[in-house]
């Protein structure tokens, strides 16, 4: 029998094979080799001793939080707590490096969300990512999401307390538990513990446990990051070196437009922390 794993909890693994869930365990050690099973990995399993005996070949894979085989990637924000541009700078390389679409979806419009929404858009209208203001309370756009969600696994990913489960129940009709926003730091509290798969029909959603960045398994090479920056991509090709970084190069168009206000330099100034930080990352 074939299926997919929605949930692993201990030494549990929640199969689902298109009509049940079977909770079976791993054959052999599974689960401490380094490609050990993860929520959404399709998998074989003995439907009579409830035992995992094969990985299926993985699309993609994510090591935090552990994810196999996503489709999209939806990042969700909210003026309340305000949000990382420098973890939302990371999923979007993260998710350019596997192939994976990405949305960014401002949630909790019914508070007023205008101005992070014309934020947002200055901030990645030349990337060519979609973004959308939805609200988990009145509903707002739900009908359109859930249009966007069909046949896709998506990731739901973002800080704690920015409504990822609120979402998820107002979808599904589910009573799953939220977290509430701590009021003395304006920071999340986390309510989901582990990743997990929530379906209905052809509609699959990981909710993660308040991770605000998705990481690959592999390091970054620091002339390949410039190549997830869609805007830096397009200007490069009037850059005067080949090889230009766009750190302090002459003759660099990215450095030519955001001196210009054509692309932002708030967005690039986050970009070379991601150098410096991906620099800092090797040395260990």
């Amino acid at each position: 029998m074939k299926g997919q794993v929605i949930r692993v909890h201990s030494d549990t693994f929640y199969v689902y094979d298109g009509e049940n869930t079977i909770s079976c365990r791993a054959k052999g050690n599974f689960k401490i080799k380094k490609d050990s099973l993860i929520v959404g990995d399709y998998v074989e399993f003995d439907e009579n001793e409830k035992v995992i005996t094969k990985i299926c070949e993985r699309k993609n894979l994510f090591i935090r939080p552990s994810v196999a085989n996503v489709d999209q990637i939806f990042i969700l924000i909210a003026p309340l707590p305000k949000p990382d541009f420098l973890l939302i700078d990371k999923l979007l390389v993260n998710a350019f490096r596997k192939d994976v679409k990405i949305s960014i979806i401002i949630n909790k419009s019914d508070l007023g969300a205008d101005e992070l929404y014309q934020e947002t858009i200055e901030e990645y209208e030349e990337s060519g990512i979609e973004i959308y203001k939805i609200s988990s309370k009145d509903d707002k756009n739900l009908e359109f999401i859930k249009e966007k969600l069909k046949g896709n696994l998506t990731v739901l990913a973002g800080q704690s307390a920015v409504g990822k489960t609120s979402l998820v129940n107002a979808l599904f009709g589910y009573s799953l538990k939220t977290g509430d926003l701590s009021e003395k730091i304006n920071r999340g509290k986390h309510s989901t513990t582990y990743s997990n798969i929530y379906f209905v029909g052809d509609i699959k959603i990981i909710d993660t446990p308040g991770f605000a960045v998705i990481e690959t398994e592999e390091f970054f090479k620091d002339e390949d990051i410039k190549d997830y920056y869609p805007e830096y991509v397009e200007a490069s090709n009037f850059c005067k070196f080949r090889d230009c970084k766009h750190v302090n190069e002459p003759g660099c168009e990215v450095l030519r437009l955001i001196k210009e206000g054509k692309l932002s330099a708030v967005r690039h100034q986050r970009y070379l922390e991601l150098l410096k930080e991906n620099d800092e990352r090797k040395k260990y």
